[in-house]
């Protein structure tokens, strides 16, 4: 079964040499190897999609027009600061899941935060699950999303909203997770392969 998969780099400022890797891998292996999805084998057509403002929601928001405009069944979203595996969206097409994606870490050097928000709210530690488990919400870094949200959604896939405190926001991923599950898509978090991921933070270095 022929299917067209595009994959998103909504990049800003550049790509980090190891996510150039990784894709670069990924993308080798993907052609080569035997896809499976739940209902059978797959002959991907692969496209790669890049925007780069500096507005994330709004790069999102153009490329997922532009896979929509090209048809394409598979939206991959890949942020250029992230490393992963060269299977990763093998894996995740045979999951089969409307939107699945990895379970990273956060830009913080001082603490251990995770991007995934399991359902119950209080368990914001999904490190240690199995398989593959339904959430609240998940960072965008490494996500596989079908056509069929963004359809059903409608624009704006992605915004940002502002808490009433003025100060803080509600980040475009968290937002486009909020309006999958109310379209009725749930979200789901690939356990192994967020053990995989990397995401890639910037410090300052100094002489002794």
């Amino acid at each position: 079964m022929a299917m067209k998969i595009a994959i998103f780099l909504p990049i800003h400022s550049g790509a980090h040499p190891l996510f150039v890797s990784s894709l670069s891998r990924l993308v080798a292996f993907t052609l080569m190897v035997k896809l499976e999805g739940p209902e059978g084998p797959i002959v991907p057509h692969i496209e790669t999609f890049v925007f780069s403002t500096s507005n994330v929601a709004f790069s999102r928001r153009k490329l997922a027009e532009m896979a929509l405009e090209w048809d394409a069944e598979w939206l991959f979203w890949l942020d250029a600061d992230h490393t992963f595996p060269p299977d990763t969206l093998a894996r995740l097409l045979a999951a089969g899941r409307a939107v699945i994606g990895a379970n990273y870490r956060r830009r913080d050097p001082e603490r251990v935060i995770h991007t995934a928000v399991g359902l119950n709210h209080g368990e914001p530690d999904l490190a240690d699950g199995e398989g593959t488990e339904e959430i609240l919400h998940l960072g965008l870094g490494v996500c596989l999303t079908h056509s069929a949200v963004f359809r059903k959604i409608g624009q704006p896939y992605f915004s940002e909203e502002i808490h009433s405190d003025g100060m803080t926001t509600i980040g475009e991923d968290v937002n486009f997770c909020r309006k999958a599950r109310a379209a009725g898509f749930p979200i789901h978090v690939d356990h192994a392969l967020s053990k995989e991921v990397g995401h890639m933070a910037f410090t300052e270095l100094r002489l002794p």
